[in-house]
């Protein structure tokens, strides 16, 4: 059987975005009404979509530590995902995530995102049986190997990302940063110059090669080592297991 791994907070955000209905009173007044049984409904709807897309026979939903100011990258850089903490989150959210804990099959580990806990279940030989497909909006999601679905470009199917394609990911990650996850890569280059950067040289020098462009930048290579550690989405042999605490990424 073949096991439908949903990025979680995803699922919560659009299901209770759904279940939100804003009303216009006139005279200035407006009011946000949100419906618990239509966010239910809305979350039963999306699992059911994209179990059927993928032709997968179980899932379990997946989810970020609930306290983000604990995540681990937050002492890798403070900045980390700051400016997200500023806007407004449908309100059913939390009524949502302790509905999925009590009616679905679900995973959290503390300190770790979301995106984290789908790596290792993806790369770990025996937590999740069988075959697994990671079901993500995310395109950081590229950076693991196995399986993946994304909802919102149903027409690619499930796609496969080799090993070899999920390192090059995270290196282009590290050369171009993420600016809403508020890490900034290395200053400028884009995806164009990462590319042709990466793409000319082989695998053994790309470390050195993104240093190289760092220092360009007239930045260290340990600056370089926070940019990777931050675009690095945990694997299971990033994770350990015995000690419950994240194995940073090393070179």
């Amino acid at each position: 059987m073949t096991t439908a791994l949903l990025d979680g907070d995803v699922y919560l955000f659009q299901a209770a975005l759904a279940a939100e209905t804003v009303t216009d009173w006139g005279d200035g007044v407006w009011t946000l009404e949100a419906h618990e049984h239509m966010a239910e409904s809305a979350l039963a709807e999306m699992i059911e979509r994209d179990l059927e897309a993928t032709k997968c026979g179980d899932y379990v939903l997946v989810f970020s530590d609930s306290d983000r100011s604990k995540i681990f990258r937050k002492d890798i850089l403070p900045s980390y995902k700051e400016s997200r903490t500023k806007k407004r989150k449908p309100v059913l959210i939390p009524y949502l995530r302790k509905f999925a804990l009590q009616w679905h099959e679900c995973y959290e580990r503390e300190t770790l995102e979301g995106d984290d806990v789908l790596g290792i279940l993806m790369t770990h030989p025996s937590i999740i049986k069988g075959d697994r497909v990671c079901v993500s909006i995310d395109k950081d999601m590229k950076t693991i190997p196995g399986k993946h679905y994304n909802a919102m470009r149903p027409d690619d199917g499930v796609y496969e990302v080799t090993p070899d394609e999920a390192h090059w990911w995270h290196m282009m990650q590290t050369l171009t940063g993420d600016t809403v996850d508020g890490y900034k890569g290395c200053p400028g280059i884009g995806e164009v110059r990462a590319k042709r950067l990466l793409d000319g040289s082989p695998v053994e020098e790309w470390w050195e090669l993104i240093v190289a462009a760092f220092e360009k930048a007239k930045l260290s290579e340990e600056e370089a080592l926070v940019q990777a550690r931050c675009a690095r989405i945990l694997q299971a042999s990033d994770y350990d297991f015995e000690n419950k605490c994240v194995l940073p990424w090393t070179p």
